[in-house]
């Protein structure tokens, strides 16, 4: 038996208050002898004896009463101990169980027969499960899936068990945890005891990503360990591959990792590189235990197209399968570029145009750029001329024809009016529009002519005669455009100075990832992706609050300044760059289909065992897709009649990390600080909100409630007692 409010118990002395008061104040007999009285001396003692009993009946019912209603207010309730399996303890509980086996099979339980000693643990404690019990089993990796739900017979049980097979899949434990608890909340609320036994590796990277999740109260969590020993492994990290490629334009740059998390040096290691199955060069490494190195490879795609291939790292350790890792690079004809340039100055320094297009299309023999640039007038461009055009930049333009920015009188009634125009139609499908300002610019006509279409609105100069001149000091290195300067000795924007810029208004919907050194750091570039916006558009628009020529700063005699255009200039090719190409296994893959398309063929180049697998196109807001998540690592192939495209995927790059969790730190992180009633056991450990237990014991055992009855019952017995005396 317990008490769910012990201190109340305190209260049954005030059952002693009607015996003391009985005590004081009861009445004391005189004997006195009457002679005409003595013939009734056996009546009178009678009668005595009856009121004495009588009143100490009354006392009694009295302190019963109170002492009753002390123990309803400590909210009593019953309860029997059992044995808990996972931690070899004993523990008090009442009635039923409620047990979910949630079982580890992601990809690094294929190392040193881990998956096999989980099911065997798993099997062992349903065995040895008490028959009342209310069990279920569920696997987990970066999904959780039940495999047999909660209140399954002990058959079933096992029978899901042995069916469990490994998969290639990384370690969310903290996803796994909290839908185990929400199968066991929603399975098991009428059981006195929900209980979750987790059976994996805990490998180094399961936890990751768990945020401020916490059990909640009322559900325990064991946990067993499979990991028997420490298992040496050498893979290959994240492969790295450019987001815009070019047919025959420059050398790019693929880059993966190297680690080696085993406690030998690794000499010599060679890490191959191969593109179409043909292998394209070799590097060797050497790391020491624990470390990792990037390896980079330079390859020039020559034809359009998907392009697959691989790294790997040539190394004898206990999980081969993540020595290689595979990518696909989507390789684009040229990009079309258009110049609408307002200042064709015959000064070399103070034309834009001139600077930007050497950047993009520098006139070397030998060297096909990737961008094919034209350049016109803002009184020459016509709505023909985006035809055929990825991206325009707009060089000191603040006004352009009627033609080429204006919308149908219908469309003006249109929440999204400024998609109207041809220039807004182009932008809609995912052109991509470039802003550079410079003396030419008036910031109301601007503001006329783009308004819908430009990251935010122009103000007024930002320098006075006579201010120092001002650096771009606070770059956004996660951005695009910026990323290639995230590397030591690769460019530094603040070389170059600023005389003159543009302030800025009305940025709401625009990101900002470069700023001036100014003190109140007034925004550089500034970018809004129409593609995050609810308005069905699908491009992207840059201004940059300066010019690219002398006239305002020395930006353009800058080693960063090329890098810079072309890192712009991708940006903006929103359409061109074919879509993601690389997931992590388990992750959906959508690939846009033609509308007329029919069903699509899906199959892994990589794995000659599976056969081809049929999608059926659906529809979206964009177009027609197709969609899979692939099981396996590996080069897909989805075609469909006219057209194919190709996908690569790798592990999750934290998976084969098979240095261990602490277990310590995932328990402190999932328990809050009033649940836990027991330090952990010895080979296991667990979380339990006891006091939650108790509540839900008695709540449903609602033993107060008969016995306020009681004392109403005795209360009653009790008055009709006392009015039988007071009349005597």
């Amino acid at each position: 038996m317990g008490f769910l409010n012990g201190l109340f118990l305190a209260a049954i002395a005030t059952a002693l208050v009607p015996i003391l008061i009985h005590l004081i104040q009861r009445r004391k007999v005189q004997q006195v002898v009457f002679g005409s009285l003595r013939f009734l001396r056996k009546t009178s003692h009678r009668v005595v004896r009856r009121r004495r009993f009588e009143e100490i009946l009354l006392v009694i019912l009295r302190a019963l009463a109170l002492a009753a209603l002390a123990v309803a207010f400590a909210r009593p309730f019953f309860h029997r101990p059992t044995a808990d399996r996972a931690s070899g303890q004993t523990t008090t509980v009442v009635g039923q169980e409620a047990d979910l086996v949630l079982v580890d099979n992601s990809y690094s339980m294929q190392a040193d027969g881990r998956l096999d000693r989980a099911k065997a643990e798993a099997i062992k404690f349903l065995r040895e499960a008490d028959p009342a019990a209310k069990v279920g089993v569920a696997v987990c990796s970066s999904q959780f899936q039940e495999l047999c739900p909660i209140g399954s017979s002990a058959a079933q049980a096992e029978q899901a068990v042995q069916g469990i097979q490994p998969s290639w899949r990384g370690t969310k434990l903290a996803l796994a945890i909290e839908q185990a608890t929400r199968v066991l909340t929603r399975a098991g609320r009428d059981e006195a005891r929900r209980r979750i036994v987790l059976l994996s590796d805990f490998q180094n990277g399961a936890w990751e990503g768990h945020g401020d999740w916490t059990l909640p109260p009322g559900i325990e969590l064991a946990i067993r360990n499979v990991a028997a020993k420490p298992v040496p492994n050498v893979f290959i990290g994240r492969v790295v591959v450019p987001r815009l490629v070019v047919a025959g334009g420059f050398v790019e740059v693929v880059s993966a990792t190297v680690r080696n998390l085993t406690d030998k040096p690794l000499a010599d290691a060679r890490v191959t590189f191969r593109v179409g199955g043909e292998e394209k060069g070799t590097l060797s490494v050497n790391l020491r235990p624990g470390e990792e190195t990037p390896v980079r490879f330079r390859h020039k795609f020559i034809e359009p197209g998907d392009v697959t291939g691989s790294t790997s790292v040539q190394a004898d350790d206990g999980l081969p399968e993540d020595n290689v890792a595979h990518f696909c690079v989507h390789v684009t004809p040229r990009v079309h570029v258009l110049l609408v340039n307002a200042d064709r100055s015959e000064k070399a320094v103070l034309n834009d145009g001139l600077f930007i297009k050497t950047a993009l299309a520098p006139a070397t023999e030998g060297v096909v750029s990737p961008f094919e640039v034209r350049e016109i007038g803002p009184d020459e461009m016509k709505p023909a001329d985006l035809d055929g055009t990825d991206v325009v930049l707009f060089l000191n333009v603040s006004k352009l024809s009627a033609a080429v920015v204006s919308a149908p009188q219908s469309a003006l009634r249109t929440p999204h009016s400024a998609f109207g125009s041809p220039l807004g139609r182009f932008v809609a499908g995912g052109g991509g529009v470039g802003f550079i300002c410079g003396s030419k610019v008036v910031p109301e006509d601007f503001n006329r002519t783009f308004g819908g279409l430009a990251p935010c609105k122009l103000l007024r100069f930002a320098m006075q005669e006579g201010d120092p001149p001002v650096v771009i000091n606070q770059l956004d290195l996660r951005h695009e455009v910026f990323a290639e300067f995230a590397q030591p000795h690769s460019g530094d924007f603040s070389v170059a100075e600023f005389t003159q810029y543009f302030l800025t208004s009305d940025s709401l919907h625009a990101q900002v990832p470069a700023r001036f050194s100014h003190r109140d750091a007034h925004p550089a570039l500034l970018e809004r992706d129409f593609g995050r916006e609810a308005n069905g558009a699908k491009g992207k628009a840059l201004l940059f609050v300066s010019s690219l020529d002398l006239e305002w700063n020395n930006l353009c005699l800058k080693s960063v300044f090329v890098p810079f255009v072309h890192q712009m200039v991708k940006r903006l090719c929103a359409r061109r760059t074919g879509g993601t190409r690389n997931f992590a296994v388990a992750e959906e893959v959508t690939c846009p289909v033609p509308d007329e398309a029919g069903t699509a063929t899906l199959w892994c180049r990589t794995s000659k065992s599976e056969p081809p697998t049929e999608l059926r196109p659906h529809p979206t807001g964009g177009g027609k897709v197709v969609a899979f998540s692939p099981e396996k690592p590996g080069i897909y192939e989805v075609a469909w009649k006219g057209g194919s495209a190709s996908f690569a995927v790798t592990l999750d790059p934290n998976e084969p990390d098979l240095r261990p969790l602490d277990t310590k730190l995932l328990l402190s992180a999932v328990q809050k600080a009033s649940a836990g009633e027991r330090s952990p056991a010895v080979g296991s450990a667990s979380v339990l909100a006891g006091a939650t237990v108790r509540e839900r014991l008695e709540s449903r055992q609602a033993a107060w409630w008969y016995l306020v009855l009681a004392v109403v019952a005795v209360l009653c017995v009790e008055m009709w007692l006392a009015t039988r005396i007071g009349r005597a």
